[in-house]
């Protein structure tokens, strides 16, 4: 709905710039997927820090990268070591 509004402002009506509300639309969602990427990797990152007692490195993380990216797999398998964890 925002970004509806933001557009009407930017083209007020004309159209003329519409190439300015197109680049600021793909440089919004390329931005906004950087920082899902960015949580995904803090979440992972923390739950096997977590488990593994030391800082973990990208290699020790990577699995749980993806399958906190693909959660409708990625749950069965992290749900019973998140439950684990939090019952230690």
């Amino acid at each position: 709905m925002g970004t509806i509004i933001y557009m009407g402002f930017l083209t007020d009506g004309s159209g003329d710039n519409v190439a300015v509300a197109g680049i600021a639309i793909v440089v919004l969602h390329l931005l906004s997927m950087v920082f899902i990427f960015m949580g995904l990797r803090f979440a992972a990152k923390t739950m096997k820090t977590v488990e593994l007692g030391r800082v973990a490195k990208f290699g020790d993380y990577v699995g749980e990268l993806f399958l906190i990216w693909f959660s409708i797999i990625g749950y069965w398998v992290l749900q019973p070591r998140l439950n684990k964890l939090i019952k230690e």
